[in-house]
């Protein structure tokens, strides 16, 4: 028997299109060129995701669960993650989740737009651009 370790587990959650698999590559490549092993489990509706063929494409360690949530198939996630375990045996573990569907059964509606008394909501302005330099702020794993 191998002397049991402690695992990392990331979990980070955001909307379509948010940013989040290009997180998870950001953060692989982090604790790879660290030393440390990086398993990931992409999570979509449908099987054969194009998240997990990019990262895969890049040299990194996937699995996937797909055809429902993690909360639904939780089962599955453990499941990758032992698979993860038993292939490479990774320091890290980062997962990635759509909330759409998710959050929609957890929040209320929000509430409409103030009107002013003609009827006419008022004008908002978009938020700043971010700033494509900007490199984000990454914790180093601790054991």
């Amino acid at each position: 028997h191998l002397p049991m370790t402690r695992l990392r587990f990331v979990m980070l959650g955001g909307f379509l299109g948010a940013g989040k698999t290009t997180a998870l590559a950001r953060l692989a490549a982090h604790y790879r060129a660290n030393g440390q092993n990086v398993g990931i489990v992409t999570n979509d509706q449908a099987a054969d995701l194009v998240d997990t063929n990019s990262l895969r494409g890049q040299g990194l360690s996937v699995e996937e669960v797909a055809g429902a949530c993690f909360c639904c198939r939780f089962d599955d996630l453990v499941s990758c993650v032992g698979r993860l375990e038993a292939g490479q045996r990774p320091d890290v573990v980062a997962v990635a989740r759509d909330f759409h569907g998710w959050v929609r059964g957890l929040f209320p509606r929000p509430p409409p737009p103030p009107t002013d008394p003609g009827g006419v909501p008022p004008r908002r302005e978009p938020p700043p651009a971010a700033d494509p330099t900007r490199q984000p702020l990454i914790a180093p794993a601790g054991r």
